[in-house]
């Protein structure tokens, strides 16, 4: 608790606390999102390493979003590609209700996502 602003911080793992992770949800999506094989999208972004030059922060989202189009030689929005990605995480509702009644009650939660 910070005492001088009176605020309760509560810290909770995004990958396996607060959504688990499935990639192959994400990767069936963006397959049939982008009709673009299974096979072909699984080499071109994570077999290729690509996708563990992202998560290294070597590229910011704008760049991340136009070398998967170049990959898989797509035309999608970079808004489309974002809700691609997020396919792979389903929100666990139990923590989420427990965060959201507390905050009811006079807590104050702050949840941070970084995504590079």
């Amino acid at each position: 608790m910070d005492a001088k602003n009176g605020y309760k911080i509560i810290f909770v793992d995004l990958g396996k606390t607060l959504c688990a992770f499935d990639h192959s949800v994400r990767l069936w999506a963006t397959s049939v999102a982008s009709g673009v094989a299974i096979n072909r999208v699984q080499a071109e972004i994570w077999a290729s390493g690509f996708d563990d030059k992202c998560d290294s922060g070597a590229y910011a989202r704008t760049e991340i979003c136009a070398a998967i189009r170049d990959r898989l030689s797509i035309q999608t929005v970079d808004q489309r590609l974002a809700e691609l990605w997020g396919e792979a995480f389903t929100l666990n509702r139990n923590l989420w209700d427990v965060l959201i009644e507390r905050s009811i009650k006079n807590h104050v939660i702050f949840l941070r996502i970084v995504l590079r």
